[in-house]
């Protein structure tokens, strides 16, 4: 008799564990694909009564990756989520686990990248931060958690999110995405990479500036195509009023102008008439596409050709330096010219180059 009973006790404990996994749900550091379902800024006393639409924060649809927190004072039936993008955190709030748990766990988040030339690692977001890390030229990495222009940096086979299981920070204009030459010659809009979403929105009015990575300088037909992408789906995550599209080139600081075109999406083509329709109808919408950069310059048409790219970058940063430092007018520039034994012409090109692709300045 005594074996039956053990056996029986056995299954009884067996049993208890797999509820406990079961019902465990969600964990920190975990992502979620998850369709359909809505971001609050507090969790609601009871999960089945109906959010107030000031409560909520974002209204997802199809696809929307989910990063679990850890919450010690979570309630059982909400999970608090970083809701994730491409390439960085759109809002955190909450989200009831029930629809955490209808979606899908991935090990799928964060960008691939690879930084141009070999790069230090750092601690901080900061240049002049401590060195934990070296990546070599051409090493893939995941990249997420976009900040200030830095991204923390993670080995591809990491499956767990979470900043503290980054291995350091990368300035974002030293990395290239990686190149999917495949998928290029499958789909034909050109490779793009959302980088930052903008909330510029006022009273009932949404609007947003999207601010955009591509490889090179766009002609009006390519941004059309990549722009049109773009919006059909933000018009499902975001219903909006107008949209803005900023395009940039892989080494430009997305902090300043656009460096590779600028799309308006908006009631007749013009940002400043988004109050002039309710959100969420386009009826009257137009794009409103200008080809090049910010400051009107071609870049091509100043290029100095016997310099290296790296060589001119560090010229314009030290120039910009100088300037900031006390050097008024071209003193600055006669400072920099003899240092490196340029002409004053030479440095007008790699100063107009530097303006028209956004390099990194002091």
């Amino acid at each position: 008799m005594q074996r039956p009973i053990l056996l029986l006790s056995i299954l009884l404990v067996l049993n208890l564990i797999r509820c406990n996994v079961e019902n465990a749900g969600p964990q920190p550091g975990e992502v979620y694909i998850v369709n359909h379902f809505s971001v609050t800024k507090s969790p609601a006393q009871n999960p089945k009564s109906i959010v107030n639409n000031s409560d909520v924060l974002l209204k997802a649809r199809l696809n929307t990756k989910l990063e679990i927190l850890e919450t010690k004072e979570s309630p059982s039936d909400w999970c608090k989520v970083n809701v994730l993008s491409d390439s960085t955190v759109i809002t955190t709030g909450w989200v009831r686990k029930n629809e955490v748990l209808s979606g899908i766990k991935t090990s799928d988040w964060g960008i691939v990248k690879a930084p141009y030339t070999n790069v230090n690692v750092r601690e901080k977001r900061e240049s002049n931060s401590k060195i934990v890390s070296k990546l070599k030229q051409g090493q893939d990495v995941k990249a997420f958690y976009l900040k200030d222009n830095w991204y923390a940096i993670f080995n591809l086979g990491q499956k767990t999110i979470g900043e503290s299981n980054a291995i350091g920070y990368v300035y974002a204009p030293l990395l290239n995405p990686r190149k999917k030459k495949k998928a290029q010659k499958i789909n034909s809009v050109l490779p793009y990479e959302i980088v930052k979403v903008e909330n510029d929105s006022f009273k009932d009015v949404a609007r947003f500036a999207i601010k955009i990575i591509v490889e090179s300088v766009l002609d009006s037909k390519q941004l059309m195509s990549i722009s049109e992408k773009v919006i059909e789906k933000q018009k499902i995550e975001r219903p909006h009023n107008a949209i803005l599209l900023l395009y940039y080139l892989p080494e430009s600081d997305i902090g300043r102008g656009f460096t590779a075109g600028r799309v308006v999406w908006a009631p007749y083509g013009n940002w400043s008439k988004s109050d002039h329709v309710t959100t969420g109808d386009y009826s009257q919408h137009e794009m409103k596409i200008t080809v090049g950069n910010a400051t009107g310059l071609a870049p091509k048409k100043f290029e100095a050709i016997t310099i290296s790219v790296n060589k001119k970058k560090k010229i314009f940063y030290e120039l910009v330096k100088a300037q900031d430092d006390g050097y008024e007018g071209r003193a600055a520039d006669r400072l920099i010219a003899a240092k490196y034994d340029l002409d004053s012409k030479t440095i007008d090109k790699i100063v107009a180059e530097g303006l028209a692709k956004g390099w990194p300045m002091p």
